[in-house]
Formats: structure tokens, sequence, C-alpha cells
């Protein structure tokens, strides 16, 4: 048993303490205006408000965190970005044991080779890879880097001016960054060996790891080398920094080839791949504009028109100031904008390099965006809509039902295995064919009507109807034809005029034939305001987007510009 003294003292301590936190308590009250048996509830609403805030603040910055757009920097000290090698058409060799591959890798940033064996993995420690970004205090000029052996055909050496012979080993060597080749010997080698690199005839479009200066941040759980600053040294005086931005799987995967080949002549953080960092290309241009305010990037969207509509979209929400140029490397099925605009499906041999000689030749035009707003009927008033921006074309009727049943097939599982351009082609005509017996689109011009600017349009016999921004529809139909010598000549179409197109096309047959020239749409005025009234469920698409319209209103008014990079036809042919 314990004592009575010792009792008694911690009663009077205890008593103590309730007395000083009723006091406290009573303070508090008094100060803000409440009393102790809580008739008054000012307090408790302050303390539970003031909380909620709390958690509030830290849950929007804890989602600006996980969200915020970062450019990633390849760590190069963690080994080399292998890819598989096609020895079926390559016959090279190996860095590391100097063998020739049978089964191997190499790496898309800096080119070396490497046996699946063993030899790639010592390859990651013995053999540095090309550098994207350089720290803080790192102020270098920019370097060679050097890759010995696996040069391609036809190389000089830029020392000595003489061929290099093609030799069954690993020799003479080959700088990744401006793409120069050297022999081996002291005579040519030392002599370039320390010098600085100029980036070779691409550095306009370059840009130099020593102007990036990254920084280790936590990006999703992991400390990561991501882009902090720029410098203000530019490699060249006309400098347009190039981004690239592509999905990897467009055009049955043939986007994960663009990517390669441009990673290899470009810095890596240049080529954006956009099934995992969707934003982060353009991302690059609000970068370069504080740090670089007077220059203009160029962007090329390795991708179909659903890529490119994407990318445009962006750069209007995020009101990028200067606009960046876009060209368009195709990968899709139509390409109509890139047909248009004058670039072609580049030849897997020399994808960079083919591209890269076409943006010389390139000039700057601006490109008309049309609002797309879809209002759905409520009690017989519109209080709601959905908007879209097209660049192409709108349409409803036949050509939208082949788009959405080829969509519907695309999505299936068993696409996935046998999907390409000319299947997506032949897939396209069997649709149209089947429309042709069924005719689901039939009497069209009795379940909707036209207004353009104003004015409502007389329909004939018609399974579709077209509205058209650009000379290319369908994947590649000039549906907008000149004709001088009539006496009631058609005016010309243009993409940036502020102008549409309104055509009719009567069936799918009448699709294909004018596919081949023997016929001719049904064509509307041109107009600055287009209104469809629909009055029935029908397929509709916006740049080859397709789904079925509910009964809806639809107007189509001007949204603005955007600046793209056209290639001239004379310019393409040479």
């Amino acid at each position: 048993m314990y004592p009575v003294k010792s009792i008694r003292k911690k009663s009077s301590i205890r008593k103590l303490k309730n007395s000083t936190c009723s006091m406290m308590m009573s303070t508090i009250h008094e100060a803000f205006g409440t009393t102790s048996d809580g008739s008054h509830v000012g307090f408790d609403v302050i303390l539970y408000g003031s909380v909620t805030v709390i958690i509030f603040l830290f849950w929007r910055a804890f989602r600006f965190y996980r969200n915020r757009i970062v450019i990633p920097v390849y760590d190069e000290s963690k080994g080399h970005h292998w890819n598989p090698i096609d020895i079926l058409s390559n016959v090279v060799y190996c860095n590391v044991c100097r063998g020739i591959i049978v089964n191997g890798v190499f790496c898309d940033l800096c080119g070396i080779c490497a046996d699946n064996s063993s030899c790639h993995h010592q390859a990651d420690t013995k053999i540095p890879c090309k550098l994207s970004a350089v720290s803080a205090t790192d102020d270098k000029p920019q370097q060679h880097h050097w890759v010995e052996g696996n040069l391609p055909d036809n190389s000089i050496c830029a020392t000595c001016g003489e061929d290099i012979t093609e030799e069954e080993t690993l020799k003479d060597f080959r700088c990744c960054w401006c793409q120069r080749t050297v022999h081996e010997d002291s005579r040519c080698f030392d002599h370039t060996r320390e010098a600085e690199c100029d980036l070779g005839v691409y550095r306009r479009y370059i840009i130099p790891p020593v102007c990036i200066k990254y920084q280790k941040r936590w990006v999703k759980g992991r400390k990561s080398k991501v882009v902090h600053s720029m410098t203000s040294l530019k490699p060249a005086s006309n400098w347009c920094p190039l981004i690239v931005i592509g999905n990897r799987k467009s055009g049955s995967s043939e986007g994960e080839t663009v990517l390669k080949a441009f990673r290899y002549i470009l810095n890596a953080i240049q080529v954006i791949d956009t099934t995992a960092l969707p934003a982060s290309g353009l991302y690059w241009c609000q970068l370069l504009n504080k740090y670089h305010p007077d220059t203009v990037p160029w962007i090329l969207v390795a991708g179909g028109d659903g890529t490119i509509a994407w990318v445009l979209d962006t750069i209007d929400q995020l009101k990028l100031s200067p606009q960046p140029y876009v060209g368009i490397i195709p990968l899709g099925t139509g390409n109509d904008l890139a047909n248009v605009l004058g670039w072609q499906i580049p030849p897997a041999i020399s994808t960079a390099n083919y591209v890269m000689d076409c943006l010389k030749q390139c000039k700057v035009v601006e490109f008309d965006r049309w609002q797309v707003k879809i209002s759905p009927p409520m009690f017989g008033l519109s209080f709601s809509y959905k908007s879209y921006v097209m660049n192409n074309y709108l349409s409803i009727g036949v050509d939208a039902l082949v788009a959405l049943n080829f969509h519907q097939t695309r999505d299936s599982r068993i696409y996935s295995f046998f999907g390409n351009r000319f299947l997506n082609k032949i897939m396209y005509g069997g649709y149209g064919l089947k429309d042709v017996l069924e005719r689901k689109c039939s009497q069209l011009n009795e379940k909707i009507k036209l207004e353009i600017d104003g004015v409502l349009q007389s329909l004939p016999q018609i399974e579709s109807i077209v509205v058209l921004n650009i000379s290319s529809w369908s994947g590649g139909i000039n549906a907008w034809p000149i004709n001088r010598c009539s006496e009631n000549p058609i005016p010309e179409q243009s993409y940036n005029d502020k102008l549409l197109e309104v055509i009719g096309v009567k069936s799918t047959l009448h699709i294909g034939q004018m596919m081949i020239g023997l016929s001719e749409p049904y064509r509307f005025p041109q107009g600055k305001s287009i209104v469809i009234k629909v009055f029935d469920q029908l397929p509709m698409q916006v740049d080859g987007e397709p789904w079925l319209q509910h009964p809806a209103t639809i107007r189509i008014n001007w949204h603005g510009q955007v600046p793209m990079l056209k290639i001239d036809k004379s310019s393409r042919e040479s």
C-alpha cells in the first residue's frame, strides 16, 4: 500500500492541473466569444474549419507534386538504352568482345552494339553513354562522343577526306553528336579526339547537353534526374530546337522506329513518347520561351490525324506564345492533313535523315481551325453542349459509318496481332462494300437540316454530308476540284481563308467513283458559319474520330489559326 501523504500529494497535483486547464479553456472561450458549456459554437467552427483548410491545402499540394510536368533526363550512369538488333539487315560487331553479333542489342542513344550474353552488362560499366544534360556546376564546352566501329556505308574521314574502307573488324570512330567519322590511326583520330564538337549539319535543331542543367528530384516515388534550367548558349545563329512527339505504337509500331532514329541524331530528351510522357514535349516550349524568348521551337508529330489534333489542342490549352511550328511524320492510315501539307511517309532505312532534309525545305503557313459545338435538345431547349476543334473535316452519314465500323474492329484483340496500314485500307473498302448492300444512311436529307451563313439549304438525295477545311478527304480524295473551264467556275479551296466547303455524297459507290475521278460531289456554297440540325440517330465523325450522334444542333464557327510547316510539292520531288 502507498503512504497516505503521497496519495494526498498526487491528489493535490491532479486538482491543480484540472484547475489550470479549466482556466485556460475559459480564457479561450472568452477570447472567441464562447461559453464553457458549449452554448456558442464559434470556437468549434473555427477549430474544425482550420483543420479542414489545412487538410485541403495539403491534398492540393500533394496532387500538384504528383501531377507536375517534368522533363526527365536519361540517367546514363545506369547503363545504355538497349534495343534488339535486326541481324538480317545489319552485320555489326560487339564493342566489348569485338566479335560478330548473332544475337545482340544496340543503344539507340550512342549507337554501341553488344552481345546478348554478358557483353551488354560489361558495356554498361565500361563504355559511357551519350549525355543528355549536365549538372549545374559543369561548365565544360561541348565535346565529341566517339564510338568505335560499325560505321555507316560510304563513310569519309573528316580529317583527311579519304574514304573509310569496309573491313570485317571493329575499326575507326564515329561521333554520335556531329555524325563525323575518322580513321583510328593517330594521324586522323588524335587530331580531333579532344576538339570541341559543333554538332554537325543538324546543329540548328539540336539542344546540346551543355545547355541543359539537371537536378535530382523525387518523381513518382523515386529520385530521378529532371531538367532544371537552361543556359543562354545557342549552337547556331538560326537555332530552332526540334521536339519530336510520337506514339511508339502508332502505324503498326512504326512509331517506335521513328523515335529510335531521332534519339540517335538529336538529344534524347528532345524525343517524347506520348504513351509515357504526353505533356513533356510541349512543356519544352514553355521552358524555351523562358530562357530563349526570341526562339521559336519546331515540333514534329509522328502519328495520324488524331495525334496531330491532340498536340494542337494541347498547344491551345497551354496558350504558348510564340506558338511552335508544327510538322508531321505521317504514320496513320488516311494522313489527310499530311497530304495537304506535303509530308510523306518516310523510308524505313533512313527515316531521321530523310525528315531532317525535308525540314530544310519547309515554309511556315497559317492553318485554320474550327470550333464544333454539339447541343442536344432538352425539353425543346439546349442547355449544354459538347465542344470539339476540327482541323480536317466533319461528316455525317455513310463515310462516318464506315469509319465507325473500322474503329470498332480496331479495338478488338485480334486486330492487335494483324493490324497494319495495308490491312486498314482493305478493311475500309470491305465496310464500304457492305454499306452498298445495306444502305443504312439512305434518305439522309430527310433527317437533317443545313444552314450556311444563316441561309437554309435545299438538300438533294444524299447519304452523307461533309464539311471540309482541307482539300484531302477519306484518305486522299480531292473533293473540291477547281474547274476553270466552266461557265460557273468553282471557287478555290484554301486551309487559311476562314471559309469552309460543304459537299453532299450520294452513296458509298459514289465515294469510289470520286476516288478515280469518274464523278463529282454535290457542292453547296462556301461559308463562315455552318449549322446542321440532326433529327435522328446518325453516325458522325470529326477528323476521323467517329461516334453515333443523337438528335442535336451542330454549330461550326472559326476558332483560330496555328502555324504549320509545309513542304512544297516541287521541293518534295527534288
